[in-house]
């Protein structure tokens, strides 16, 4: 009887470290993600009302980016088991990641200019008739891109 409780135990706490171990790896592969493409803090992309002077404006122009992300077979099982059970955080983690990676597409096609302004991101998802097929996240970053002179 006391083996049996000592190796519950042990599973138990085996368990709980590998949960933990794979929560750290999750969490350093977002800081290296984040430190690879940095969004906030850079001065070209702004969200805020700006008051500008217009003799200054060399041109403005608009700028726009789209990504549409494919899901590997794990998450779309686990996605289509948390919409069956009408979860709140369905496809969170790919919205956020689509998104980032449009807002810096978006930057990248907007080189030349010194400020982009009133910057927005639309997400929408994709879905597929079949289940096993993945479903799609599309993401459209756009703005108004200013060069002063």
């Amino acid at each position: 009887m006391d083996f049996l409780i000592l190796g519950v135990l042990f599973l138990f706490f085996s368990f709980l470290g590998l949960y933990s171990l794979k929560q750290n790896e999750i969490k350093e592969r977002e800081k290296r993600f984040n430190a690879i493409n940095p969004i906030i803090g850079q001065p070209v992309i702004s969200t805020e009302p700006h008051v500008i002077n217009k003799n200054a404006i060399k041109y403005s122009e608009p700028v726009t980016a789209s990504v549409i992300l494919n899901q590997d077979l794990k998450t779309v099982l686990q996605n289509r088991w948390m919409h069956f059970f009408k979860s709140k955080k369905y496809y969170e983690k790919e919205i956020k990641k689509a998104s980032k990676l449009a807002v810096i597409k978006m930057k990248y096609n907007a080189n030349h200019a010194h400020l982009i302004v009133n910057t927005r991101v639309q997400t929408s998802i994709i879905h597929s008739n079949n289940i096993l097929e993945p479903d799609k996240i599309c993401a459209v970053a756009y703005g108004t891109a200013i060069t002063y002179y």
